[in-house]
């Protein structure tokens, strides 16, 4: 009796499992699968009191999918460390994500 509950309780575990991770992987918004998406650059002058987070938060938008990734992704783009500070002054290069169709064409002039 005691076997048949654990293993009952083990599929089911699994089961949970696989049901969570896969609509997290299915479910995630990455801007790779929106073909709509286009990637452009903005320049940034950082200010007083900037931080990575700060500039993030601001520019963030839903097809960059976790803002812990796009703060990774700034990062990448400026070759910072995760540990290097931003100072007042410096200019930082921001990824900007957009489906506005007036935004391309202007980006193409």
């Amino acid at each position: 009796m005691m076997k048949k509950s654990f293993a009952i309780v083990f599929i089911s575990l699994i089961f949970a499992f696989i049901l969570i991770t896969s609509t997290t992987f299915f479910s995630r918004s990455d801007v790779s699968a929106n073909n709509d998406a286009v990637i452009r650059y903005e320049k940034v002058k950082v200010q007083a009191g900037d931080t990575l987070w700060s500039i993030a938060k601001e520019y963030y938008q839903e097809p960059c999918g976790d803002i812990r990734d796009y703060i990774d992704r700034i990062t990448e783009c400026n070759a910072l460390d995760s540990d290097d500070e931003i100072t007042e002054g410096c200019y930082l290069c921001v990824p900007v994500y957009t489906e506005d169709v007036q935004s391309r064409k202007e980006d193409v002039k």
